[in-house]
């Protein structure tokens, strides 16, 4: 837990460098983050900064990277949705962009 904590202190403040210049230059911008703490520092945004913010995580292109192993298909064949908080997300859909099929059934029977 401590670990989390001073991870959040030592990126925040190069954080809000950034929103502080964001704020004056263009107000009206949107701070995508693709860092970790991902959440604590959308926290901090939202308490402290009018700056709209977004916080992405990696684990969706993960996630996908491994149902192109499951089922054995290139990775730029495969479309995956997905939703979730933080760190835990869920693929909501897996399509084959070539055909548009659904490839959950496949995955499921662990092709």
């Amino acid at each position: 837990m401590a670990g989390g904590l001073f991870f959040t202190l030592r990126t925040l403040p190069v954080v809000f460098d950034f929103v502080r210049e964001m704020e004056q230059r263009c107000p009206r911008a949107l701070f995508i983050n693709f860092s970790n703490p991902e959440s604590r520092i959308i926290l901090a945004l939202g308490l402290h900064s009018t700056i709209r913010s977004v916080g992405l995580c990696h684990g969706i292109f993960l996630a996908r990277g491994q149902v192109t192993s499951i089922l054995d298909l290139p990775e730029e064949r495969i479309d995956v949705w997905g939703a979730g908080l933080n760190h835990f997300q869920c693929l909501m859909q897996i399509c084959d962009r070539e055909i548009g099929a659904d490839l959950y059934p496949l995955l499921k029977e662990g092709k």
